[in-house]
């Protein structure tokens, strides 16, 4: 059974102002929260600190791996040098498969901190436009600012 209710054009807007205000604010506090903060109430970092961790180390590691790989490239026919070069080959794959993956994190987290940015712009407009810039969700549901 669907309830048909009447608003004045003013409620309307009213409401859709707080849907908005409310779903940019929690999506804001969600995103920050699951992947810059603190995860499930713990005091541990979000996804992106340890991840930029790994990230820079794996840049090292490629690089000492690269400086590492041209002393390996006899064409000797001795065995353990033919075994050293396939297990070196074997790693180079590994580390390009890491770094395949470690690229397409990093670019969700670069997608994120864009979304993230998107929504900081769109709360500070929306205080600015209702003359206040530092305002709380539970203010706005109050009605605080939209008397």
């Amino acid at each position: 059974m669907t309830k048909r209710i009447k608003l004045t054009e003013k409620q309307i807007e009213k409401a859709i102002n707080e849907i908005s205000y409310g779903t940019v604010d929690d999506a804001n506090s969600i995103n920050h929260n699951l992947f810059w903060g603190a995860q499930n109430g713990t005091s541990d970092n979000g996804y992106y600190d340890g991840f930029d961790n790994f990230y820079n180390k794996l840049e090292e590691l490629e690089y000492a791996f690269n400086d590492f790989t041209p002393n390996l490239k006899n064409n000797s026919a001795n065995s353990n040098i033919i075994k050293i070069n396939s297990l070196v080959n074997k790693i180079s794959n590994y580390l390009t498969a890491i770094r395949t993956c470690s690229d397409e994190i990093n670019n969700i987290f670069i997608r994120k901190e864009k979304q993230r940015d998107n929504f900081d712009n769109a709360i500070r407009d929306y205080d600015n436009a209702h003359g206040n810039d530092d305002i709380s969700w539970d203010e706005y549901k109050k009605g605080e600012i939209n008397k």
